[in-house]
């Protein structure tokens, strides 16, 4: 019963995101309506951090698997890094779809950018609770994608959309160093269980090839997506 309880808390903050989203773009709300929601979705996903908190008080850390298929699944991790994390992003994505609201009040698109925001929130939250790297994987692309709808908003701002196509194409290579990384963890593990791995990787020669080629191709990932240079927009 308490892991049914966990898995439908798992499922509330992307869900309330995502279904704010929709509501935005398709519903005559006002700036009111609009803020309370905002409030609203930010405040279930932040008591969602805090009860995953409780249950690591209570019941440690560990991994839930929605769906598993020989070791890649739809499962997130319960630790305190996922709850500070899920609890951080709630809190930082309410404060910007607030502020978006007042800002971008009056601007025809408004309610579009608020949709594209809020989808772009539920794909980050779900990226920082996954526990297998399959969904960790869905979750970097689906940000990355959704990230990039934000960018390219206002179609006739020349520099932003160039700045924006730079940034699609190392965006790009980060999902496909990305995935060679996982790939060799995937092979070199026998699973995509995130806990599995950090437990495992400590106990193996760590000049083996496959493990330094993982990780080189983390960092690559990570320098990808970051704005140094070379790769800022």
């Amino acid at each position: 019963m308490k892991t049914e309880l966990l898995q439908t808390a798992f499922l509330l903050p992307p869900t309330f995101f995502t279904l704010y989203s929709l509501w935005a773009m398709r519903t005559q709300t006002n700036i009111r309506q609009l803020k309370g929601g905002a409030l609203l979705i930010s405040s279930v996903g932040i008591l969602t951090a805090l009860g995953f908190g409780a249950s690591i008080y209570t019941d440690g850390m560990r991994t839930i698997s929605l769906w598993d298929y020989e070791g890649l699944a739809f499962s997130f991790r319960i630790d305190a890094l996922s709850a500070i994390m899920l609890g951080m992003v709630s809190f930082i994505g309410g404060i910007v779809l607030k502020y978006s609201v007042n800002y971008l009040e009056g601007d025809q698109n408004h309610k579009r950018f608020l949709g594209r925001l809020a989808i772009t929130v539920a794909s980050v939250q779900l990226l920082v609770v996954s526990g297998n790297l399959l969904m960790f994987f869905l979750a970097w692309v689906s940000t990355s994608f959704a990230l990039h709808q934000l960018l390219t908003f206002y179609k006739d701002r020349q520099k932003a959309q160039m700045a924006a196509k730079k940034k699609f194409l190392f965006a790009r290579l980060g999902d496909l160093t990305l995935f060679s990384a996982f790939a060799i963890l995937y092979t070199l593990f026998g699973t995509g269980s995130i806990a599995v791995i950090s437990e495992s990787i400590v106990n193996i020669d760590q000049s083996g090839w496959m493990v330094e080629a993982a990780a080189v191709f983390l960092v690559l990932t990570a320098a990808f997506k970051s704005a140094q240079l070379p790769f800022h927009g």
